[in-house]
């Protein structure tokens, strides 16, 4: 670095979600070398939705979701079904508004993905975007949960996994339209899709993990950590207890103009009872105090602190310079993601 006068630059956010693995490099840099801050926030255009984006980075919760409900883009549904038609109802809605801008639909966990990608494609299939027979499929999810993936033609698709098709290199998060699909022995099927404006033909054979799992999904709900660094006209947002500063800076940053929060009143209703006693019905729990309870669990700053292993034994260490740098370091706290 020093013979050629060059010099590597670290970008990051660390407000936004981090890795499960011990250890986020650009907090590990940031805590040993000078860092430079921006402050700076260009994605919204509205001056409003700006500074409500400014509030979350700084983790004032309560603030940014005043200004949320204020607007009207904070929406209720009683139970999973009915907050995951609503949620699917407003990208709909608004996609319609704006057909050729982009529109995320974000949550947090797989298991919410899969039931919104349903929903979509149960949408699609009525409005005869999706054509032919479906055709299910083996895959898992990133995290590794199994289940049925089904595709038609006209399906956007992910690939979860870097390969080759052809002379094409997929890497992974790659997204298409399949074109033609017909089902194969064994819960695998034979794709033509439209990729990057190439049209190829492959098995989902061809996309499997070191351990033979099918990574390929349906491309129409993102994971928070998925949408990290994405920027789009609109997102609906399912939001619930499980959120943190972190996910929710993310969640609602994503948007220049417009995000929409999606809640389960039952689920957040529920909440509040086990928290203040069983004593009143989930009727007699209002919007404040739902809302209340959301902004307490979205202000938690979730983390994991973990430390560094070090040779116990000084003389066991080759040189000075790396005795120093373990005393260095084993002050240093490193931040990643993690439930409580």
């Amino acid at each position: 670095m020093e013979r050629t006068n060059a010099s590597v630059l670290f970008l990051g956010d660390r407000a936004q979600t981090l890795a499960v693995p011990a250890g986020s490099g650009i907090d590990l840099v940031a805590r040993t070398i000078e860092a430079a801050e921006i402050s700076k926030i260009v994605r919204q255009r509205d001056p409003e939705l700006r500074v409500m984006v400014e509030q979350l980075a700084k983790g004032d919760v309560a603030s940014a979701m005043e200004t949320m409900a204020r607007r009207g883009q904070i929406v209720e549904a009683d139970g999973q079904a009915a907050t995951v038609k609503t949620a699917v109802d407003n990208l709909f809605v608004q996609g319609g508004a704006a057909p050729d801008q982009s529109h995320l639909l974000i949550c947090k966990s797989n298991a919410t993905r899969l039931a919104l990608d349903a929903e979509v494609r149960r949408r699609l299939r009525m409005d005869g975007v999706l054509t032919g027979e479906d055709v299910s499929l083996n895959a898992v999810t990133p995290s590794g949960r199994r289940y049925r993936l089904t595709l038609a033609k006209g399906d956007r698709i992910r690939l979860g996994i870097r390969c080759q098709i052809d002379d094409v290199a997929i890497i992974n998060g790659t997204t298409g339209i399949v074109k033609d699909i017909i089902a194969e022995d064994e819960g695998h099927a034979l794709i033509v899709a439209d990729i990057n404006g190439h049209e190829l033909l492959f098995s989902s054979r061809d996309v499997v993990d070191n351990e033979g799992r099918v990574r390929l999904a349906t491309d129409y709900a993102s994971t928070i950590w998925s949408s990290q660094g994405l920027t789009s006209h609109t997102a609906t947002i399912v939001a619930d207890a499980s959120f943190d500063r972190r996910d929710v800076y993310v969640a609602l940053s994503r948007a220049k103009e417009r995000s929409v929060l999606c809640l389960d009143s039952g689920a957040a209703s529920f909440a509040v009872r086990a928290e203040s006693g069983f004593d009143r019905t989930a009727s007699e729990i209002s919007v404040e105090e739902r809302r209340e309870h959301l902004i307490r669990q979205m202000s938690k700053w979730r983390v994991k602190s973990s430390t560094l292993d070090f040779v116990a034994n000084p003389s066991a260490v080759g040189s000075r310079q790396n005795d120093v740098r373990r005393q260095h370091m084993r002050g240093l706290s490193i931040e990643a993601e993690a439930g409580q």
